[in-house]
């Protein structure tokens, strides 16, 4: 377990690093297109980037969440890795092939978008599926500081040419750029992993890569039709004018960079070290991960999540010159959303559901609830707006955890440490609302005296909410002055959380 826990809070940090990057690399994107080409361009934008992400899922195969899982059952089995190296490679050239095809087919078909916007979209989806799997790969072999850096070099290169393209008033230039440092960072992930790509090996099952690869692709999809990602593409199908798309968008990318904040990196470490703990501890190893990922990721999450809900005024301002306070409503809308389902464990049961075995109910639940928040998204968008179609995807999202956590409680007996977790909640919920009178008094003074207020009050109602149980810190790993900091938030005693 402490071998365990400190692999995955070692490939957090790289994998944060990487995962910051590639949301700051968007999220400058998107002030930029806003900030330079207005709204309209804007949201034109964002509905390029929602159907791009849906296509990439699609034609994904789940194969990225698959093989994390699988490479933990081939620990030391060099030659089955090559072997699933290699099938997954073959799946997703032509998957990718089926993908670029279909995003210029739906590109094309829609109003405003021309050939040459088409064809760079289409491109950035096809870079970014093939630069997704190996980036996986390498998460699952606990390699995170060489995706840390292929982002950091896909990023430099992607802004360099979008705000090239911004310059140019082109969003095909735009989206060509995105999709050419998707194509840096694929190389300098592939090197690592050259090993496998050569010499010969036996080829893998392909049954037993889909077999599990196939559920988890179903549920990526299921997950971005629930996830607010996939709103603009609603809104545009429901009418929505694009300027309002646009505002969505602003508010969008800034939620999604609160939700994320300090918690990316978890992503696939998380799966990787669940199935890890699954394989050598069984349920209670499952369980004492579990927990105290919960508890690690609501410290990170749940202050970030507050002060956007208490800063949305000024937050959106940034992508946007005009309206911004519609857009700021939609903002604390979505971060409300989201704090609710930090509090409530996020994707932490998902996560374990299919650590556990339990990948196929998990998929029955994801199915269900993304067509209720397709439907229900839709038909808020059209009759309330861009408010609306906010409400019902973020309510959906809550309601989909609270459904798999009963579905884990239940057939894996894991429950959650809901004493710290709600002792922190109202800690720091209290310091929030005191930060919001303060800010809604208007002025510099007024923002900078409540962000005083909410920073050092937030530091001290951690420390007395103390999710942590004692010794935690050092099963983590965490060392130096970062270990100080985070051993305040420990209870003096084990108490079990």
């Amino acid at each position: 377990m402490e071998n365990l826990t400190r692999d995955t809070a070692e490939s957090y940090l790289w994998n944060q690093i990487a995962v910051t990057l590639d949301g700051l690399t968007l999220t400058l994107a998107t002030v930029i297109v806003g900030r330079v080409l207005g709204p309209e361009a804007l949201g034109l934008f964002g509905w390029v980037l929602s159907t791009a992400g849906l296509v990439i899922l699609a034609a994904g195969l789940g194969l990225k969440e698959g093989t994390t899982v699988l490479l933990q059952q081939l620990q030391g089995d060099t030659d089955g890795q090559s072997g699933l190296f290699r099938r997954c490679m073959a799946l997703r050239a032509a998957g990718a092939a089926a993908a670029g095809v279909a995003m210029t087919a739906v590109l094309i078909s829609a109003r405003g978008v021309t050939v040459a916007l088409a064809a760079a979209g289409a491109l950035y989806v096809i870079v970014v599926l093939f630069s997704g799997l190996l980036s996986s790969f390498n998460i699952a072999f606990f390699q995170t500081s060489t995706v840390a850096r292929g982002k950091a070099v896909s990023s430099a290169t992607s802004l360099a040419l979008v705000a090239v393209g911004a310059a140019v008033g082109s969003l095909w230039v735009v989206f060509g750029g995105l999709a050419l440092g998707a194509l840096a960072g694929a190389i300098v992930f592939f090197v690592p992993l050259r090993g496998l790509a050569v010499g010969a090996s036996p080829g893998y099952r392909l049954r037993g890569l889909l077999d599990l690869s196939a559920a988890l692709w179903v549920i990526s999809v299921a997950n971005y039709l629930l996830g607010v990602q996939t709103a603009p593409m609603i809104l545009k199908a429901a009418g929505v004018s694009t300027g309002e798309i646009g505002l969505f968008t602003a508010a969008l990318t800034i939620a999604l960079v609160a939700g994320r904040a300090f918690m990316g990196g978890f992503a696939n470490v998380t799966l990787a070290a669940f199935s890890r703990a699954w394989t050598d501890g069984g349920p209670e190893g499952l369980a004492r991960m579990y927990s105290l990922y919960v508890r690690v990721t609501a410290i990170f999450g749940v202050p970030i999540l507050l002060a956007t809900i208490v800063f949305a005024p000024l937050l959106a301002r940034i992508p946007v010159k005009q309206d911004a306070g519609r857009a700021a409503l939609v903002l604390t809308i979505l971060a409300g959303a989201f704090l609710v389902n930090r509090v409530l464990g996020g994707g932490a049961h998902s996560t374990a559901l299919y650590a556990a075995g339990l990948h196929r109910p998990g998929l029955a639940i994801r199915s269900v609830f993304a067509l209720c928040s397709v439907v229900a998204t839709y038909f808020a968008a059209r009759y309330c707006g861009m408010v609306g179609a906010a409400a019902a995807s973020g309510g959906a999202g809550v309601a989909v955890v609270a459904a798999e956590y009963l579905l884990l409680r239940v057939r894996r007996r894991i429950a959650m440490p809901w004493r710290p977790l709600l002792k922190l909640a109202a800690a720091c919920g209290a310091i929030a609302l005191a930060a919001k009178v303060i800010e809604t008094q208007r002025g510099a003074f007024a923002a900078g005296f409540s962000l005083v207020v909410f920073i050092v009050g937030s530091y001290s109602a951690l420390a007395v909410a103390r999710p942590l149980s004692h010794g935690e810190v050092a099963l983590i790993g965490v060392k130096g002055r970062l270990a100080s900091i985070m051993r305040r938030f420990e209870s003096p005693e084990s108490d079990g959380n």
